[in-house]
Protein backbone atom coordinates (compact mmCIF):
# COMPACT_ATOMS: atom_id res chain seq x y z
CA UNK A 1 0.00 0.00 0.00
CA UNK A 2 1.01 3.54 -0.44
CA UNK A 3 -0.19 6.42 1.63
CA UNK A 4 -1.51 9.61 0.16
CA UNK A 5 -2.54 12.31 2.62
CA UNK A 6 -2.98 9.73 5.38
CA UNK A 7 -5.27 7.45 3.36
CA UNK A 8 -3.94 3.99 2.49
CA UNK A 9 -4.37 2.94 -1.13
CA UNK A 10 -3.59 -0.49 -2.64
CA UNK A 11 -0.56 -0.98 -4.86
CA UNK A 12 -1.32 -1.97 -8.42
CA UNK A 13 0.31 -4.94 -10.13
CA UNK A 14 2.10 -3.76 -13.27
CA UNK A 15 4.54 -5.10 -15.81
CA UNK A 16 8.17 -4.18 -15.03
CA UNK A 17 9.23 -1.94 -17.95
CA UNK A 18 12.91 -2.76 -17.34
CA UNK A 19 12.35 -6.45 -18.24
CA UNK A 20 11.97 -7.86 -21.73
CA UNK A 21 8.98 -10.18 -22.26
CA UNK A 22 11.25 -13.25 -22.22
CA UNK A 23 12.57 -12.18 -18.78
CA UNK A 24 9.10 -12.11 -17.17
CA UNK A 25 9.13 -15.64 -15.80
CA UNK A 26 7.08 -17.69 -13.37
CA UNK A 27 8.74 -20.64 -11.63
CA UNK A 28 7.58 -23.41 -9.30
CA UNK A 29 10.11 -25.43 -7.31
CA UNK A 30 9.32 -28.19 -4.85
CA UNK A 31 10.79 -27.36 -1.45
CA UNK A 32 12.79 -29.97 0.47
CA UNK A 33 9.98 -31.08 2.80
CA UNK A 34 7.74 -31.85 -0.16
CA UNK A 35 4.72 -30.02 1.26
CA UNK A 36 5.10 -26.65 -0.50
CA UNK A 37 6.21 -25.20 -3.79
CA UNK A 38 8.47 -22.15 -3.82
CA UNK A 39 6.92 -19.78 -6.37
CA UNK A 40 8.41 -16.69 -7.98
CA UNK A 41 6.81 -14.62 -10.71
CA UNK A 42 7.49 -11.44 -12.63
CA UNK A 43 4.58 -12.04 -15.02
CA UNK A 44 1.73 -9.60 -14.14
CA UNK A 45 -1.18 -12.00 -14.68
CA UNK A 46 0.55 -14.71 -12.61
CA UNK A 47 1.34 -12.19 -9.84
CA UNK A 48 -2.33 -11.17 -9.72
CA UNK A 49 -3.44 -14.81 -9.73
CA UNK A 50 -1.06 -15.77 -6.93
CA UNK A 51 -2.05 -12.81 -4.77
CA UNK A 52 -5.72 -13.78 -5.13
CA UNK A 53 -5.14 -17.34 -3.88
CA UNK A 54 -5.87 -17.71 -0.15
CA UNK A 55 -3.39 -20.62 0.10
CA UNK A 56 -0.50 -18.55 -1.27
CA UNK A 57 1.88 -17.18 1.38
CA UNK A 58 3.83 -14.11 0.25
CA UNK A 59 7.47 -14.10 1.35
CA UNK A 60 8.58 -11.09 -0.71
CA UNK A 61 6.97 -8.39 -2.81
CA UNK A 62 9.06 -6.82 -5.55
CA UNK A 63 8.10 -3.23 -6.24
CA UNK A 64 9.22 -0.52 -8.65
CA UNK A 65 8.28 3.08 -9.20
CA UNK A 66 6.55 3.38 -12.56
CA UNK A 67 5.80 6.98 -13.38
CA UNK A 68 4.63 8.55 -10.13
CA UNK A 69 3.26 5.31 -8.67
CA UNK A 70 4.93 2.57 -6.61
CA UNK A 71 3.75 -0.74 -8.15
CA UNK A 72 4.11 -4.46 -7.52
CA UNK A 73 6.14 -5.99 -10.37
CA UNK A 74 6.89 -9.40 -8.85
CA UNK A 75 6.21 -11.75 -5.98
CA UNK A 76 7.88 -14.66 -4.19
CA UNK A 77 6.09 -17.06 -1.91
CA UNK A 78 4.94 -20.55 -1.08
CA UNK A 79 2.00 -22.60 -2.26
CA UNK A 80 0.94 -25.89 -0.62
CA UNK A 81 1.40 -28.92 -2.87
CA UNK A 82 -2.27 -29.83 -2.30
CA UNK A 83 -3.40 -26.60 -3.97
CA UNK A 84 -1.63 -27.37 -7.27
CA UNK A 85 -3.36 -29.67 -9.76
CA UNK A 86 -1.52 -31.05 -12.74
CA UNK A 87 -3.82 -32.73 -15.19
CA UNK A 88 -5.19 -32.64 -18.69
CA UNK A 89 -4.11 -29.60 -20.71
CA UNK A 90 -6.51 -26.66 -20.87
CA UNK A 91 -7.84 -25.54 -24.25
CA UNK A 92 -6.85 -21.96 -23.43
CA UNK A 93 -3.09 -21.57 -23.09
CA UNK A 94 -3.14 -18.15 -21.43
CA UNK A 95 -1.15 -17.98 -18.19
CA UNK A 96 -3.93 -16.09 -16.42
CA UNK A 97 -6.21 -19.16 -16.85
CA UNK A 98 -3.85 -21.16 -14.64
CA UNK A 99 -5.40 -19.66 -11.50
CA UNK A 100 -8.91 -20.37 -10.27
CA UNK A 101 -11.25 -17.40 -10.09
CA UNK A 102 -12.69 -17.39 -6.58
CA UNK A 103 -15.16 -14.81 -5.42
CA UNK A 104 -14.44 -13.06 -2.14
CA UNK A 105 -11.01 -14.62 -1.66
CA UNK A 106 -8.77 -11.73 -2.58
CA UNK A 107 -6.42 -12.36 0.32
CA UNK A 108 -3.55 -10.21 -0.89
CA UNK A 109 -5.16 -8.19 -3.68
CA UNK A 110 -5.74 -5.19 -1.42
CA UNK A 111 -2.45 -5.02 0.39
CA UNK A 112 -2.33 -3.00 3.57
CA UNK A 113 0.59 -0.93 4.74
CA UNK A 114 3.48 -3.25 5.68
CA UNK A 115 3.76 -4.25 9.32
CA UNK A 116 7.38 -5.28 9.91
CA UNK A 117 6.36 -8.10 12.26
CA UNK A 118 3.86 -9.89 10.02
CA UNK A 119 4.24 -8.71 6.44
CA UNK A 120 6.75 -9.95 3.87
CA UNK A 121 9.79 -7.87 2.98
CA UNK A 122 9.36 -5.48 0.09
CA UNK A 123 12.29 -5.22 -2.30
CA UNK A 124 12.15 -1.99 -4.26
CA UNK A 125 13.50 -1.78 -7.77
CA UNK A 126 15.26 1.14 -9.41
Amino acid sequence: MTEERGVATPMRVRSDPSLRPIEKETSLGLLGGGTHFAVESRHPSAVKGLLAQPEFTVTELITRRIGSEQCIVGVKGQLPVASVKIGKARRDGRLSRMFSRRRGTQKHSTLRRCDAKSDPPVRQGQ
